[in-house]
């Protein structure tokens, strides 16, 4: 049988290339996610935008229509901070869970705004004093607080 000795620079210097390789890698997961977060915050500001300028006729609709994009915007957001803190495991279980908990609470928030602007814009009728949306915007404060009760205590 034979043994292959390997020199200790030729393992200094694979695992420099290996180090050198995870960080380009890094770096361009980086910067992607950064442009991404860019570009979702622009998109806020632009649709945004719409409310403003538009006629008064108009504007119940680019109202409901900006708020559910605004929050839409805001769930990617989350759910790219959560996969970036959960590949790295930075945070701990706990806040990792509790970004998960606020992030589904903006998703029931998103589902009650949808709701509601189905009343207004596609049926054009007042929503109900009760309805559906009611639901999803109370389960979503019941995520809210369990987020900011379980961030307080860590």
């Amino acid at each position: 049988m034979k043994f292959d000795y390997v020199n200790k620079k030729d393992i200094e210097k694979s695992n420099s290339h290996f180090r050198e390789n995870n960080q380009n890698q890094d770096i361009f997961l980086y910067s992607s996610r950064k442009r991404v977060m860019i570009f979702l915050i622009i998109s806020i500001f632009a649709v945004n935008s719409l409310i403003v300028f538009s006629e008064e006729g108009a504007k119940t609709f680019f109202i409901d229509m900006t708020n559910n994009a605004t929050i839409a915007a805001a769930i990617i957001m989350g759910f790219m901070i959560l996969v970036q803190y959960d590949k790295k495991q930075i945070l701990s279980d706990i806040v990792i869970r509790c970004l998960l908990f606020f992030t589904i609470g903006l998703i029931f928030w998103l589902i009650a705004n949808v709701i509601w602007t189905y009343y207004e814009v596609g049926l054009g009728i007042a929503p109900p004093d009760i309805s559906l949306a009611d639901v999803f915007w109370i389960s979503a404060n019941i995520f809210f607080g369990y987020y900011f009760f379980m961030m307080h205590r860590t």
